[in-house]
């Protein structure tokens, strides 16, 4: 462009930053204006070289991206002189008299004699060849329309905030064919809020943007249980992760624990939340056949780590009973479908596991009942009585979790079922 080529000549140790569509992002390097007055500095500079973005310079109105809208911004404190470095200068880009959405010039003057212009920083569009229709440009926006694209888009219930009349052409660095849009704040399901940008002919829908800002609640969940291949009183109690766990934020979003416990829940805002778990997994979920499964809540204001133990005090062989069973049965099902990805069943959810029966078979016994679950099967497990100590441990849960091996399998159980069971236990 003969603008650039222009500039380029007068200013041989100023440099020129692009982006991939050639657009000018940065100018800087030696200082490429002067003036009286950091704004007439500013204004020369406007007025000598706009054209390098194809925009004039009656084209650019002096006005900030701030809440008052001042365009005139001090920059780099300096304490010990109890004064600034640099005075910023905003403009933004009209065309035909509408604001050209997500436009903005900023030239960065140093405070000093002559007040040199050693920076401007670009997010303009050359929009020369656009005319844009005067009768269209008139038109009342249809605020119907705009709310039914965005129910549409969000499946839920939506409500205009404010909307206006804009030329939208891209957004950041993605460009898009100049059109006339209309600008809305949209609040969605009562508390969600996005940018909706529609063509104001058509009412399509050309971009959308969640402007709530988040924090996200990360954290790890964890539980104190049995390590080893013993029972509970043979062996000691350690942390131990629980994968796979539906940790959420009360009143919020849930997500499933990784593999190491750890979570990331999405969250709006960044006030102090309640977080809290229960053995509820993606595979398992755990039931207690004489009492309350354990639940474990903590409040944390992000960005802080969540932190939540399930059997913290390990002072109940219920409790760690339960810890065992999750943990465990986790164990047994990753090393089978590390083996075998697509191994029949074992990607459905929800698997049931009792712990701390009393009935039945108990005391000193655990079982796989095939018919259970809707015929997809459960495992089951004694509570300690009379000599027996507490069945939910690692060896007992790989062999009865095994029987469910080997009936997904379709191999039938009997002798096999039993070795098989064994085998499980004693590999892993």
């Amino acid at each position: 462009m003969e603008s650039i080529a222009a500039f380029q000549s007068i200013n041989l140790q100023s440099s020129l930053a692009k982006r991939e569509n050639g657009s000018i992002a940065r100018v800087y390097g030696k200082a490429f204006s002067h003036g009286r007055t950091g704004e007439i500095s500013a204004v020369n500079f406007i007025d000598q070289h706009a054209s390098m973005w194809g925009v004039s310079a009656d084209e650019l109105l002096a006005e900030g991206p701030f809440n008052d809208g001042h365009n005139t911004q001090q920059i780099g404190y300096l304490p010990e002189f109890d004064s600034y470095k640099f005075t910023g200068f905003y403009y933004k880009q009209m065309k035909q008299g509408l604001p050209v959405y997500g436009s903005k010039l900023v030239l960065l003057t140093r405070n000093e004699r002559n007040n040199p212009l050693v920076l401007a920083s670009s997010q303009l569009y050359d929009l020369s060849a656009i005319n844009i229709d005067a009768q269209q440009m008139r038109m009342a926006t249809n605020e119907n329309r705009i709310i039914l694209a965005a129910e549409k888009e969000f499946n839920a219930a939506a409500f205009i905030i404010e909307t206006e009349r804009m030329i939208f052409a891209g957004v950041n660095s993605e460009s898009h064919a100049p059109t006339l849009a209309d600008i809305s704040t949209v609040e969605v399901n009562g508390f969600e809020k996005y940018l909706v940008i529609t063509d104001a002919m058509t009412g399509e829908i050309i971009h959308t943007e969640d402007i709530i800002c988040r924090v996200d609640v990360a954290g790890n969940v964890s539980a104190m249980a049995s390590e080893g291949i013993g029972s509970d009183n043979c062996e000691a109690e350690v942390i131990r992760p629980l994968p796979y766990l539906n940790v959420g934020v009360i009143g919020g979003n849930s997500i499933f624990s990784d593999i190491n416990g750890d979570f990331n829940i999405p969250n709006a805002g960044s006030s102090s939340v309640s977080v809290e778990a229960t053995y509820d997994g993606k595979w398992f979920n755990v039931f207690d056949f004489v009492t309350t499964v354990e639940s474990v809540s903590t409040n944390v204001t992000p960005p802080a780590l969540a932190s939540l133990t399930f059997n913290a005090s390990n002072s109940s062989a219920l409790q760690r009973a339960q810890a065992n069973a999750y943990v465990e049965a986790n164990i047994v099902r990753d090393f089978a479908i590390a083996a075998n990805p697509s191994y029949p069943t074992l990607n459905r959810e929800n698997f049931p596991i009792t712990v701390n029966r009393n009935d039945g078979f108990c005391p000193g016994n655990a079982w796989y009942d095939p018919s259970d679950n809707g015929g997809n099967g459960s495992i089951n497990f004694c509570s300690a009585g009379s000599s027996n100590p507490n069945t939910a441990w690692s060896s007992v849960i790989h062999h009865e979790y095994g029987h469910h091996l080997v009936n997904a399998g379709g191999s039938g159980q009997g002798m096999y079922g039993e070795g098989m069971g064994d085998v499980m236990s004693t590999i892993i």
